[in-house]
């Protein structure tokens, strides 16, 4: 049990402090936590009613957490101001190009490169480095720092990223030492070694979502225990100084880019990898202190220690899942907010006593934690593992495990260096509980109403491209967000004769919800439009979005295009399933090859598209061109259907059908 001393909490009180960590009378685990009048203040008032949790770490790792009534209670009601960068424009640039990569200037073109919002011109300019490098017009030191600032930018494209990733251009002749591969990752020694034995990287050898973790698998990570296994097994057979490995993954560090975090590459590079330094005998570390608390447990108490605390975690509401040989919690005694353990449940203390299917349940664990972290409410984009294990010489008497604890970098922390002490903002049952939430969300996902977002740039734009899928989609149950980003106001037209017009025709189709962004039509490209995208997307954190494909038609198709498919890329860790739509009435259907098609109701489109009676009687949009298109895409698919619409998805087309089984493709009608 948990004792506590809170009156808001279901956990008994306790005004007793200093206990040792132990069993009570019923041999049930005991632990205490202590809450303690706080005697500081610093803003005049009342003292007294000022409290500090205190809360030892039972498992000898983390020393002690503290818990301020008033850091817990403080609200985050400021955020990062947007700092526009309107001083050069695209054709400004290109003209002091040559002066910008004077060494004297270099610094103002990093200034340029972080505030640029084009993918293509993020391209030139990563060109335009190239020559001058070759030209010897610029160092490569400096041609470093650059390139980093142009992956980083989120707008940076994913050939961009991949180009100037260090793991992704490792060239394989130049790998001092491959010991092995297992299917796509490899280890390479680290170029700035620490450890007498070994220090090396263990890296997920694809470039495909190598780059975000929430586009991995279970199977990547398992694949890195895998590959961890056997270069600690070889290595131990070929020296005998080997006694133990510190192993953890690496992924991003926060910096900010125009009042928005994203990854950094540091010390830590965003592609998916691992570290492992080999340990020789006779030194000490963490896991070596709590193997010593595992022995005075059982010599006091002749229990199993950790099999007791896994018992405490379970009491208190702290485990987020088990499968057969592993357990994810969240941690008594927290680091950082959001800090997540992983701990074998069978007295496996090492990577060297565990099997093939302990590492797939560490595997499948620590997906788990990543995909939590990728949750908008969560919103971890940082993060470091580490794990503690015995050594290999132990004989592991007392049954200490094996546990890997997950430490988000991005959320704000202070630390006691002198006294050993954390501290954090929340009590951690109150983030089991967050955290569980989100779980049970993320696994009901596609199992019941999906949220479903579409993302058209004028009042009539998603009727136009999607009007028959949206009935379809509402037939199924599933919920439907219609983000509008312009006033669609070019020409004789107000703002709010077009708003009546898109709620009337999505009363008709049945949207559950309309939201206007009331940007001025045609000016997409001179406001912050990733901004205003992203905002909606995170509000809203749709399973999937449905935009323009942008095929240089109209501008502002051409914007929303680009920016969403930039959010999606780089921002989003759990992925959306993204589709593209055609608008019928403009030329640009005729370069439209879709790859997906949806059969509809053509009357159904009709009378919604009807709806937007302004443009229809001024002629902008012919309902004979929208029945033309339909039947167009629906011969495509061989005459099965009469009426189609077409659509551009990029992932897997079979993930895809289990989400929306009435998908149909061209390949399943002509085979």
């Amino acid at each position: 049990m948990i004792r506590y001393n809170d009156d808001e909490t279901s956990v008994q009180i306790s005004d007793k402090k200093n206990i040792p960590i132990g069993v009570d009378d019923s041999g049930k685990p005991f632990f205490v936590i202590s809450k303690i009048r706080s005697n500081d203040f610093y803003d005049g008032k009342d003292k007294s009613d000022q409290f500090v949790t205190t809360i030892p770490d039972p498992l000898g790792i983390n020393g002690e957490t503290l818990i301020g009534q008033r850091r817990s209670e403080r609200s985050f009601t400021g955020h990062y101001a947007y700092v526009p960068m309107k001083s050069f424009d695209e054709d400004t640039v290109r003209m002091l190009f040559p002066l910008f990569v004077r060494n004297e200037n270099l610094w103002m073109l990093g200034i340029v490169i972080e505030n640029i919002e084009s993918s293509d011109f993020l391209l030139w300019i990563s060109e335009q480095l190239e020559v001058m490098y070759k030209s010897a017009i610029i160092a490569e030191e400096e041609r470093v720092i650059l390139d980093k600032k142009l992956m980083l930018n989120p707008f940076a494209p994913q050939e961009l990223i991949e180009r100037h990733c260090e793991f992704c251009n490792i060239d394989y002749r130049d790998i001092l030492e491959n010991l092995r591969v297992h299917n796509g990752t490899f280890a390479i020694n680290y170029k700035y070694s620490f450890g007498p034995i070994f220090h090396k990287i263990l890296i997920v050898k694809r470039k495909e979502g190598a780059h975000d973790v929430a586009n991995g698998i279970d199977k990547d990570i398992f694949y890195l225990y895998e590959l961890l296994h056997s270069i600690t097994r070889q290595t131990k057979d070929e020296q005998d100084l080997l006694d133990g490995v510190s192993y953890g993954m690496n992924y991003g560090m926060p910096r900010l880019h125009r009042g928005v975090h994203v990854p950094s590459a540091g010390a830590s590079q965003i592609h998916i990898h691992s570290q492992v330094l080999g340990l020789v005998k006779n030194s000490f570390n963490t896991a070596d202190k709590l193997g010593l608390i595992c022995e005075g447990y059982y010599k006091k108490h002749n229990r199993d220690y950790l099999e007791d605390y896994m018992t405490l975690l379970r009491e208190a509401n702290l485990v987020i899942e088990e499968n057969n040989d592993a357990i994810l919690y969240v941690p008594i005694a927290q680091r950082f907010n959001n800090e997540l353990q992983i701990m074998l449940k069978n007295p496996i203390g090492n990577i060297l006593e565990t099997t093939q299917s302990s590492r797939m349940s560490l595997a499948k664990l620590e997906r788990l934690a990543l995909n939590l972290y990728g949750h908008p409410e969560i919103n971890v984009r940082s993060f470091n593992t580490l794990m503690y294990a015995t050594r290999f010489s132990s004989d592991n008497e007392f049954k200490q495990r094996l546990i890997l604890s997950i430490c988000p970098r991005n959320t704000i922390i202070a630390f006691l260096e002198l006294s050993g002490r954390y501290v954090v903002d929340e009590l951690p049952w109150y983030c089991a509980a967050r955290l569980n939430s989100v779980k049970h969300e993320l696994s009901t996902r596609g199992a019941k109403k999906l949220n479903i977002m579409f993302i058209g740039a004028h009042p009539d734009d998603i009727e136009l491209g999607c009007g028959g899928t949206i009935k379809k989609l509402k037939t199924c149950g599933h919920k439907v967000i219609s983000l509008i980003v312009t006033d669609g106001c070019a020409g004789n037209r107000t703002p709010d004769m077009r708003a009546e017009e898109a709620r009337e025709s999505a009363g008709f189709l049945g949207i559950d919800e309309v939201y206007f962004c009331g940007i001025r039509d045609s000016q997409t490209r001179l406001i912050n439009l990733y901004d205003v995208l992203l905002y909606h997307i995170s509000r809203y954190s749709p399973d999937v979005i449905f935009t323009h494909a942008g095929l240089n038609e109209h501008t502002d198709h051409q914007s929303i295009n680009e920016v969403v498919q930039t959010i999606w890329a780089n921002r989003l860790k759990t992925k959306p399933h993204l589709l593209l739509f055609e608008i019928p009435v403009y030329s640009e259907s005729e370069v439209f090859s879709g790859n997906v098609f949806v059969d509809i109701d053509i009357d159904t489109k009709m009378k919604a598209v009807e709806k937007y009676r302004s443009e229809v009687t001024r002629g902008s949009v012919k309902l004979s061109d929208v029945k033309e298109r339909a039947e167009k895409r629906a011969k495509e698919l061989g005459q099965q259907y009469d009426y189609c619409e077409a659509f551009v998805y990029k992932g897997r087309i079979e993930e895809l059908i289990k989400v929306f089984p009435f998908i149909a493709t061209v390949s399943s009608h002509h085979s």
